[in-house]
């Protein structure tokens, strides 16, 4: 069939759940993210910082992780999802400088976790809700593209700081189907700049929450 390693692997997940489908079944909703992964995440200080469930749910964040994503913060946090964000919140599309690559590599990434948890509900839920509100999802969708993917660059452009070129890396938690995504810039860059005035911006939007 000529399959990359990545879809090969799909397609023996999808074929171990036929065969035995109810080993499949949605777990219970997974422990809150550990106080240490929470200290984690304050620590990295001005890199953007936050962590994902397996459907892509943002169960916590840093300052500057939460401010990345424009705009969403508006949402209730139990809707705080970064698929959702991007398919449809009305700032994705001008903050993300190649929104469509962007997009195609998260559907790719997100068919591939589907395929080892064809079960769960919350993935399930994710799917259809995508599916029937946003036509470009759906067809991204039904491409079956496989990818898993745990790092690269994605460009900004932020309303409040401007463009950035940030790297990133999509590390699992140990022990919880959990992932934390950091970005980063080359030390003394322009990008770094606009990270640390990003990070500052997030400062002075939490002070004016709190007080």
């Amino acid at each position: 069939m000529r399959l990359a390693q990545a879809e090969r692997q799909h397609l023996h997940n999808l074929a171990r759940h036929a065969a035995h489908p109810h080993r499949g079944k949605s777990a219970p909703e997974p422990e809150p993210v550990r106080p240490t992964v929470l200290r984690l995440l304050e620590q990295l200080g001005e890199s953007p910082a936050y962590v994902l469930n397996r459907a892509n749910r943002m169960v916590a964040a840093n300052p500057s992780g939460l401010a990345l994503l424009v705009g969403i913060d508006q949402w209730e946090p139990e809707r705080r999802n970064s698929l959702r964000y991007l398919f449809l919140h009305p700032s994705a599309r001008t903050l993300f400088v190649r929104w469509r690559q962007v997009a195609q590599e998260s559907v790719a990434h997100l068919r591939s976790t589907f395929g080892d948890n064809p079960c769960d509900r919350e993935l399930t839920a994710l799917v259809e809700e995508l599916s029937s509100r946003s036509e470009e999802f759906d067809a991204m969708w039904r491409r079956n593209l496989v990818q898993p993917k745990s790092g690269g660059v994605k460009s900004f452009n932020h309303p409040a700081v401007g463009r950035m070129d940030l790297a990133y890396e999509a590390l699992d938690v140990s022990g919880a189907p959990q992932r934390i995504v950091v970005y980063q810039a080359p030390p003394g860059s322009p990008d770094e700049d606009a990270m640390r005035l990003l990070a500052h911006v997030a400062r002075e939007q939490r002070t004016e929450v709190t007080s």
